[in-house]
């Protein structure tokens, strides 16, 4: 336990017996007073603590936060009321630093690119550079570094919304180990999805243009608007 100095508890208790005085009875009080310093032996369940403290007329005077640090409670203070209080601890939260196992465990989207092994990706991509590019061992290196790069990417995507997962699926299944392509589709469909959910829809006749085109092409999102300009746009030039 941190020990107050002699010195500086016996100021402080000193000090707050004026000032008790000087509250009850309304005046201003100074006087010197006589004192035994650390003359009581002090037990806690019959154990033996160490705490500074001063007799005065028959009564043992110690420190408030060393009573409370025995005791096992906290110390609190309340500067408007002047007041003091022992209270029992308050419970310590831990924080506890998430990790991407935990992250995993608790989302409700799948990340397709997770599932796959990461050493069958490395295998897949060199081969499919030297396939692409026999002997042109630049064009191998940049192919790996550009695929690579694109596969990390993916991994770290936020599929935070069942559309996100929806769309990465569908570029997954489209392009496989074509990671660039994946990761390009997937940031274009993304995009067109939400054009389309930004769409002004002030009238009934853009929410049939909009419903028909998503009929017709489902959520291939960038055929959806493709056909729902040229639709709108076509409507328009009738009225002109």
């Amino acid at each position: 336990m941190r020990k107050t100095p002699r010195n500086l508890t016996a100021l402080v208790l000193i000090l707050s017996l004026v000032m008790v005085s000087s509250f009850v009875l309304g005046n201003s009080v100074e006087e010197s007073i006589s004192v035994l310093f650390n003359s009581i032996n002090i037990t806690v369940n019959g154990e033996a603590v160490q705490s500074d403290n001063i007799l005065y007329e028959g009564t043992t005077y110690v420190p408030l936060r060393d009573v409370a640090e025995i005791l096992g409670k906290e110390v609190s203070w309340d500067g408007e009321t002047k007041t003091a209080g022992i209270n029992e601890p308050s419970e310590v939260v831990e924080e506890v630093e998430e990790t991407t196992e935990i992250e995993e465990s608790i989302s409700d989207y799948t990340n397709v690119i997770k599932s796959l092994d990461s050493e069958n990706v490395k295998k897949v991509i060199k081969q499919n550079s030297e396939a692409d590019w026999p002997k042109d061992y630049q064009m191998q290196n940049y192919q790996i570094k550009n695929q690579t790069e694109a596969y990390n990417d993916l991994l770290v995507l936020n599929l935070d919304t069942e559309v996100k997962e929806e769309i990465l699926d569908e570029a997954y299944a489209d392009w496989k180990y074509d990671f660039q392509m994946v990761l390009y589709s997937y940031n274009n469909a993304l995009e067109d999805y939400n054009e389309i959910q930004s769409l002004n829809l002030d009238t009934e006749k853009k929410k049939e243009i909009l419903q028909q085109a998503e009929d017709k092409w489902g959520k291939d999102y960038g055929m959806v608007l493709y056909e729902y300009k040229n639709q709108l746009k076509a409507y328009e030039a009738l009225d002109e």
